[in-house]
């Protein structure tokens, strides 16, 4: 399909898509065959043929913007998830996306348990459930604080 490959830029490394992206930084493409897609996926589809059913389309080289075909591959969610920590992408602590509390709150949780306070008036002043308290206890969570 010539529109998509006209919005690439070949460099020696990536072909960076040069049309629009999505807001996580994914190239955009859109067609009346593709609708609204990652333009990876366009890229891989184009390449390699239909993806299959829950399959994800994961990059080599970690650039988002790249749609070069040898950098595809193909990969299940754990796959990615797999990938993404291997190569030191997911955020840890409060800079995670669902962190609802810092590290120094963490630390203040584990000092109130050692002086006895319970699990549940912890959740409720610092906006968990009980159970969250439990776990940064055990170290189930929060482990690296």
């Amino acid at each position: 399909m010539i529109e998509f490959w006209r919005q690439v830029k070949k460099t020696a490394k990536c072909w960076e898509w040069t049309g629009t992206f999505h807001a996580v930084g994914y190239g955009r493409f859109w067609s009346i065959k593709f609708k609204d897609q990652y333009a990876h996926r366009a890229a891989w589809f184009l390449t390699n043929g239909p993806i299959p059913r829950s399959m994800h389309v994961l990059h080599h080289c970690d650039n988002p913007r790249c749609v070069r075909p040898s950098h595809l591959f193909l990969g299940t969610q754990v796959d990615n998830n797999k990938d993404a920590a291997k190569k030191g992408r997911t955020p840890h602590g409060s800079r995670h996306c669902m962190a609802k509390i810092s590290e120094q709150d963490v630390m203040a949780i584990r000092k109130q348990l050692s002086m006895g306070v319970p699990q549940k008036r912890l959740a409720k002043k610092y906006g968990l459930v009980q159970a969250s308290i439990s776990f940064i206890k055990s170290r189930r969570n929060w482990a690296r604080v």
